[in-house]
């Protein structure tokens, strides 16, 4: 294995160093250095001889890399080494030091990939290849919740595009660069994305054109399911030897798919936007897979977004008796446009190619129908294996959680859990983190035996940004913004909200007029006196009164009495809650 090979090479050149850096070295290990250079400057000349093809291009290049560093490390330590300068040496030795440790960072990366790569090699099924891709997500983003991932892939594809990235697209971009980092080229892959962006961006009005036609978007949003089905089932393809004729039927038919069911309605939007065609868009169907992706490897600027599209595998593919598999690689016969034979290892490029190429334009073209409101996106996450199930399952697993039943109702994500030692509060909170897009509330509820059922509610991460203004401002805003938070949740039905809570912040308010009599505040109080209406305290209303009075009228102080009061509010305890 690479990898290992890579490991065990800079663990020998770095013993193999030390011992031969020390005054007056033995002869043996002199010569195990020299063996050790001999057997880096073979691992790179192997590496380096190897074609940079799918599925393996992004590890080789990485691999590449770090061979190629080990050895120049190697060549400027030998060099310092016959120096007469005994600084020269000491400098040499301290900088490669820390280029081995950049190395040792490297080689970390290079193991994530492998093990991403296994995980997605994992599943021999649709469903178990949506469950290996999430936690090879995982994986690359360990203790990181959805809306938090949503947010990372938003600014990273908002890096490539140049463009507005729509809710729900910044997590699926991520989920794509997984895969793309693993078995595809992640550089063409990103390529790809930016230059149909571009496209759309230089033709937004034929797209939005297009948009309005409902078979174009349904179409859309059957491919892509096709084409993420696809991928995740070569992916546990690729754990059998390519040499089996079953899997090579496989193959071949995943190919067929791809065409047929992923490529034809994308070719008819790519064709349609870019103004190459002026046909309607049912019309453009009907002639075919074949001709319209012929149309797309015509077209100089099209067919820079295309890499894998090849007509005599399609045909192949859908030929009986068409091809055999040879020694050499597919061998095909009896097709009136295609002979002789395709390496095997061009084969797996051309296919994964293919998937990368309608992976990049797909996700480009949802996010401008996110954008333009044409899609649902909590729909496009159900595509993407982000059902409610397993996303309450990624955040309470960890918990030890028994998920009863789960659903999501308008915008309520209801689960219902059994037993557990976490308070259901707890539950919601971590939840919270994982919601889809367009979820408002989280309600977590336990039914106990001969028990009346106990639930929580609680706002979406999301939705919090409505709610709070983001922690911007004072002291006294944050504090504003928790009331907020905390007025949004309730247990058994019944606010979190506390008078505890509003004293609190009504007494750091009051003591802060001194430096900030804002007229913006006396709203502030005005909203706490609301959020008191319910509650029974009697001193409450008054001290608020007085407090907006000191707010209006510029020569009126707090008395001492008052300062008293405000000072015991601001110095209460913190509410011990009943989690539930």
């Amino acid at each position: 294995m690479v990898l290992n090979q890579l490991s065990e090479a800079l663990e020998s050149w770095d013993h193999s160093i030390q011992q031969v850096i020390v005054p007056r070295p033995k002869t043996k290990e002199i010569d195990q250095l020299a063996r050790v250079i001999i057997r880096l400057r073979a691992l790179k000349k192997q590496l380096n001889e190897l074609s940079p093809l799918r599925p393996y291009v992004s590890q080789l290049r990485l691999w590449r890399k770090i061979a190629a560093d080990l050895n120049a490390i190697s060549d400027s330590t030998l060099e310092a080494l016959t120096s007469p300068d005994i600084a020269h040496i000491q400098e040499t030795l301290k900088t490669n030091q820390q280029r081995l440790d950049r190395l040792t960072e490297q080689l970390g990366t290079a193991t994530l990939y492998q093990q991403a790569a296994e995980l997605l090699e994992r599943g021999d099924n649709w469903e178990n290849g949506f469950d290996n891709l999430l936690a090879a997500l995982q994986l690359r983003y360990p203790s990181k919740g959805l809306v938090e991932l949503d947010e990372i892939g938003a600014l990273a594809a908002s890096q490539v595009t140049k463009a507005h990235i729509a809710p729900g697209q910044g997590i699926q971009y991520l989920s794509l660069t997984v895969l793309a980092d693993v078995h595809l080229d992640p550089e063409n892959f990103r390529r790809t994305i930016k230059g149909t962006t571009q496209l759309f961006g230089q033709n937004a009005h034929r797209l939005s054109l297009l948009m309005t036609n409902g078979q174009a978007v349904a179409d859309l949003a059957r491919a892509k399911e096709n084409i993420l089905d696809v991928h995740l089932n070569l992916e546990a393809v690729l754990g059998r030897p390519l040499t089996d004729e079953q899997a090579l039927r496989q193959l071949m038919k995943l190919y067929h798919t791809l065409y047929e069911e992923g490529g034809l309605p994308i070719f008819a939007w790519l064709l349609l936007v870019s103004g190459q065609k002026t046909a309607a868009y049912s019309s453009l169907l009907l002639k075919g897979a074949t001709t319209l992706g012929d149309s797309i490897v015509k077209h100089e600027e099209l067919s820079k977004l295309f890499s894998g599209v090849n007509k005599d595998l399609r045909t192949a593919a859908s030929h009986g008796l068409s091809y055999i598999l040879t020694e050499e690689g597919i061998a095909f016969r009896n097709l009136k446009t295609a002979n002789g034979i395709l390496p095997l290892a061009d084969f797996a490029d051309t296919l994964f190619a293919f998937i990368e190429s309608l992976l990049a334009v797909m996700w480009a073209l949802d996010n401008q129908l996110e954008l333009s409101g044409a899609t649902d996106h909590r729909q496009d996450a159900f595509v993407m294996g982000l059902n409610p199930t397993k996303l309450a399952q990624v955040a309470l697993s960890p918990l030890g959680v028994e998920i009863l039943d789960t659903e999501i109702s308008e915008n309520t994500w209801i689960l219902d859990v059994g037993t557990t030692p976490q308070p259901l509060t707890i539950l919601a909170c971590s939840v919270a983190l994982n919601a889809l897009p367009g979820v408002e509330n989280i309600l977590v509820r336990r039914y106990l035996q001969n028990a009346q059922p106990r639930e929580v509610l609680v706002p979406a991460l999301a939705a919090t940004e409505r709610i709070t203004r983001h922690g911007q401002g004072s002291a006294e805003d944050k504090y504003l913004d928790v009331l907020r938070f905390l007025n949004e949740i309730r247990i058994d039905g019944k606010s979190a909200l506390t008078m505890s809570h509003l004293k609190f912040v009504a007494g750091r308010i009051g003591l802060g007029l001194d430096g900030d009599r804002s007229i913006g505040r006396i709203s502030d109080l005005r909203w706490l006196l609301s959020l008191s209406a319910s509650k029974v305290d009697q001193e409450f209303e008054p001290i608020i009164r007085k407090l907006m009075r000191v707010m209006r009228i510029p020569a009126e102080q707090l008395n001492p009495k008052l300062k008293t009061i405000l000072g015991l509010w601001a110095d209460l305890p913190p509410v011990q809650y009943d989690l539930v």
